[in-house]
């Protein structure tokens, strides 16, 4: 078995990182005729409502937003990544994919009815690209229906995905008028797309659809070319907007014919242009994230673009970036800042002239240094960042306090992980710690915080760490003026070290903004011992507080949904549930019980469940949060108890991604182990006897497939294939094939595995049906075997109707084979040789035995591949042997077979006085014989007729010169009798 390895993921990398926006490519349009497509694939029904297509096992399509998709039939380059999978969604547009991916297809959107504006954080950039035809909510009715087919041969095949008879959602009631006939068009030459309207009929009801192009990013959604119009399909113009849309009504709707062409941008050559990058400069906290670096004013109008943002240290010297997201896109999200200065620009190569230029450096700064000695700087100074002072006081930002955060909007919990700590210190300082500003809307919010106090250092701790004149200060202020102290820690009110919980009304500041400050200050009759005052816990909240999420638990996850429970003392609950924030972004569906169905979920996909209290007003309890991973739904035809029937000229598209290893007890052969994952086909002859031809080819790993009648536990073998390699089906490449004989009635099980437990994907599967030979073979076993003379002359073999032969000759490994029988009586001389040429069959073996049917005893057996030989020597003569011929395996088809006497032969044409010369040969051999030379052959070493010559003369020149380098061989008959010799030509 032959494995080959093919780089598909390798090679989509390399045409990922390239940049061609589809905003670049050229539009056109034209009228001509719309012809519908009438073959392929249907999709869905009549009854079809905002159905996503993106499996082929799944017709009727459903909910599901992502999977292994349909495929394109070839390679098409789209944005500059290069796709050959497709989703379609009923709403009038498809999204493309790879099936180097998995999932091959997502077409989540946050609104599948105008899908070249909305956006999906779940959409990974490669996959949100999208081709809208008519897009908006549309359904089926009756005569209504959607398919695809591939039209056409590479280099020049279509890609068609039609809507015929398509409405709006919800159009009145009957008579509704609607009549919405379109497709989408993929064009292999030129990867151009075309969107083809044909009859358009809207009634009274007007609206607006989307049509065009969308690529990454896949947010925002800025790449886009659409068009757009309120009064006329036929003066569109470009879109300036990813959400602009094209009116209809009863009297604006696209002609018949009317056909919108985007054509990519031209490859890049020479120099490309750089361009800018923005924002030129940042200040950040350490550990803070930056805002995203844009490049533009980069090359447009043009193709084979590829983008590598770089850093440096000292904007001299760059090398590529590390960390962060997109640094191989035009827009860049450096890593968290590390404290440090740094540089980056952005470098942009044209792809085909390997020329690149460099953008000018932007730079990320590090906060300044700042101090606040005394209260009253706050009168005049609200910083937009800290960073740590000079004296060791710690100071922060406008977001973050050592480890734990405010809060934006100042009504959620700040977490108790970390601790917001002021330092009181043996110097006396004041040490400040300053929040951000809160909105207080009403009344009825009070502050709570948990606070404790410890000794700082390594010095032992005193009973009372606490001096008289030490103190920390809780202020408030309505700016950054009138301060003013709401709680006051000191020698007779100490926290201990546990916490306390400190709650202050804060209705004085109804309606008002506020900001807090915690102020310490360690006294001077203080030794050198310091003070951690840390508070972790704070939050603003209405009064009663919320009851906090005690935890959370996840049960009974399948693949579609998961039970999940948690419990709280009281109160409503709201919920998030997504697939990529850990952090909850706002807030979900109120529930009103402690436990939730999550369902409708993808399988093999990690979600994340968020919950928290609900309370009277804007005022929630902290979230709690559980992720989960869905598990896989079983193949329905994983095993043999589930097998998928199959008719006559059937094509499926299956997927062993999913199998499990199920021998079921059957058999292996045909150079085949059930040693892998596997999935079963069955199919029940017609009710005559018929030859069914099994045609497959795998997606991208090395696939075989068996063949068996019988039952579960008790399977007999009578077909298989095991020649399958690694190839792009439908593309030509290596295939497996097979064939055998369906007597009417009997069920055959066709099982489809790869060649290891990690050898698994797609698959394409065609059965094909045609009429049993008739008559049968008569020579299709020993006991009626057909005679042949040991007289050098051809015999055409046929085993086209032959049976299979459940018994293998000893030098084949074929478990079954389709093979033919003869007698020859031995010569004087005890010796036979038996040759053979190539009609309709590819290969030629054959065994040789003594003995009677049912005792034969092997005298020779070869199955070199194409055409065997047998040199038989020791024969008695006048003796009776047998002679057994077939092909590969089963396979059927003709050949020449003849059989000579080497010592008869060698003394005939020495009577005859033949010569030929020169061996080696370069151009011309010469042929002598004492009688006329009838005819000349020469056969390569395949079998395979070259030259044919029938000179009646006793001198003949055959002209070699044509012919490649090699051995060949040359069959001579002179006087009726034939030698074949053996010819080098150089």
């Amino acid at each position: 078995m032959k494995k080959i390895t093919l780089l598909i993921a390798f090679l989509f990398a390399i045409s990922a990182s390239t940049y061609a926006q589809v905003s670049a490519y050229s539009f056109s349009q034209s009228n001509g005729t719309y012809t519908a497509i009438t073959g392929g694939t249907v999709l869905g029904d009549t009854a079809s409502d905002d159905q996503r297509f993106v499996d082929p096992a799944v017709p009727l399509g459903g909910t599901t937003l992502t999977g292994v998709g349909f495929p394109i039939g070839f390679n098409f380059t789209f944005n500059g990544f290069v796709y050959d999978r497709f989703a379609v969604n009923t709403n009038g547009w498809i999204s493309l994919g790879t099936s180097s991916q998995t999932p091959s297809v997502n077409v989540n959107t946050s609104s599948s009815y105008t899908p070249l504006s909305s956006t999906s954080t779940t959409v990974t950039n490669d996959l949100v690209a999208r081709v809208a035809g008519f897009a908006r909510d549309l359904q089926m009715q009756a005569g209504g229906e959607m398919r695809y087919e591939l039209l056409g041969s590479s280099p020049n095949q279509t890609l068609v995905v039609q809507w015929t008879n398509a409405r709006k959602y919800t159009s009145s009631v009957p008579p509704i008028n609607d009549s919405f006939n379109f497709q989408i068009r993929l064009n292999e030459n030129g990867n151009t797309v075309e969107v083809v309207y044909g009859t358009m009929t809207n009634n009274a009801t007007t609206g607006t659809v989307m049509a065009g192009l969308r690529a990454n990013p896949n947010t925002p959604a800025s790449n886009f070319n659409s068009r757009t119009t309120t009064t006329d399909w036929n003066a569109t113009t470009a879109s300036t907007s990813a959400g602009n849309t094209l009116s209809i009504s009863s009297s604006i709707v696209p002609a018949s014919g009317l056909t919108f062409t985007w054509t990519p941008p031209a490859a890049c050559s020479g120099t490309p242009t750089a361009g800018t990058v923005s924002p030129t400069s940042q200040t950040l906290l350490a550990g803070q994230t930056p805002a995203p670096l844009v490049g533009s004013g980069y090359s447009t109008g043009v193709s084979g673009l590829a983008f590598q943002w770089e850093e440096s240290a000292d904007d001299v010297t760059y090398v590529n970036a590390v960390g962060g997201t997109g640094a191989t896109t035009p827009s860049y999200t450096p890593p968290a800042f590390a404290g440090t200065t740094i540089y980056y620009r952005l470098r942009v190569t044209c792809t085909n002239s390997t020329l690149s230029a460099a953008t000018s450096g932007v730079v990320l700064n590090p906060c300044p240094v700042l101090t606040v000695p005394s209260l009253e700087d706050f009168t005049t100074y609200v910083p937009s960042c800290w960073q740590e002072a000079d004296n060791g006081d710690l100071v922060a930002g406008p977001a973050t306090f050592g480890t734990s955060s405010w809060a934006a909007d100042g009504f959620a919990n700040n977490g108790t992980t970390g601790a917001m700590k002021v330092n009181i210190d043996a110097t006396g300082d004041n040490d400040w710690i300053l929040s951000p500003l809160y909105a207080i809307p009403a009344t009825g919010y009070e502050l709570k915080f948990n606070a404790a106090a410890t000794q700082f250092g390594s010095q032992a701790a005193p009973t009372n760490p606490w001096e008289a004149d030490d103190f920390v200060e809780v202020l408030v202020s309505t700016g950054t003026t009138n301060w003013t102290v709401l709680y006051t820690y000191n020698n007779t009110n100490v926290p201990s070290n546990s916490g306390s919980v400190n709650i202050i009304d804060l209705d004085a500041y109804s309606g008002q903004n506020v900001r807090f400050a915690f102020r310490g200050v360690e006294g001077a009759t203080n030794g050198s011992a310091d003070i951690d005052f840390s508070v972790d816990d704070f939050e603003i909240r209405m009064t009663p507080a919320c009851p906090d999420i005690a935890g959370l638990a996840v049960n009974n996850i399948t693949d579609v949904s998961a039970d999940i429970t948690w419990t709280a003392s009281t109160g409503n609950y709201e919920y998030v549930l997504d697939q990529v924030n850990t952090d909850p972004a706002g807030s979900g569906a109120a529930i009103t019980s402690a436990s939730y169905n999550a369902g409708g979920l993808s399988e093999l996909t990690t979600y994340y469940f968020h919950v928290r209290t609900v309370c009277a007003g804007p005022t929630y309890s902290a979230w709690t949060t559980v992720s989960f991973t869905t598990t896989a739904t079983p193949l329905a035809n994983d095993n043999l108890s589930g097998a998928i029937a199959l008719n006559c000229n059937d094509n499926v598209t299956g997927d062993t991604s999913l199998a499990t290893l199920d021998e079921d007890n059957a058999p292996d052969g045909f150079g085949a182990d059930l040693d892998a994952p596997n999935v079963w086909y069955s199919y029940t002859g017609s009710g005559t006897a018929e030859v069914i031809t099994i045609d497959m080819c795998p997606s991208s790993y090395d696939t075989s497939f068996l063949v068996y009648t019988g039952t579960s536990g008790n399977l007999t073998l009578v077909g298989g294939n095991d020649d399958g390699g690694t190839t792009n089906c439908p593309g030509a490449g290596t295939r497996s094939y097979g064939s055998f004989t369906s007597d009417g009635t009997t069920t055959y099980y066709i099982t489809v595995e790869g060649w290891n437990s990690t050898s698994v994907g797609l698959f394409d599967l065609t059965l094909t049906c045609a009429p049993a030979c008739s008559p049968a073979q008569t020579n299709q076993d020993c006991a009626s075997a057909t005679g042949l003379s040991v007289d050098g002359n051809a015999t055409t073999v046929d085993n086209s109707c032959a049976t299979v032969n459940a018994t293998q000759p000893t030098c084949d490994s074929f478990n079954a084979i389709a093979d033919v029988w003869y007698t020859f009586i031995a010569p004087a001389s005890g010796q036979v040789n038996v040759t053979a040429t190539l009609g309709t069959a590819t290969a030629v073996h054959m065994a040789a035995y003594s003995g009677s049917c049912g005792t034969l005893t092997s005298v020779g057996c070869s199955s070199a591949e194409p055409l065997a030989t047998l040199t038989l020597t020791a024969l008695t003569a006048g003796n009776t042997y047998y002679l057994q011929l077939w092909n590969n395996g089963t396979e059927e088809g003709t050949f020449d077979v003849t059989l000579t006497d080497p010592a008869l032969s060698v003394g005939e044409f020495e009577n005859n006085q033949f010569t030929y010369f020169p061996n080696p040969v370069k151009n011309t051999l010469s042929l002598r014989a004492q009688n006329e030379i009838q005819n000349v052959s020469v056969f390569n070493m395949l079998g395979q007729e070259v030259i044919r010559t029938s000179p009646n003369e006793m001198s003949n020149e055959v002209d070699m010169s044509s012919l490649q380098a090699g051995a060949y061989f040359v069959k001579v008959t002179v006087n009726d009798n034939t030698e074949t010799i053996r010819i080098i030509k150089q």
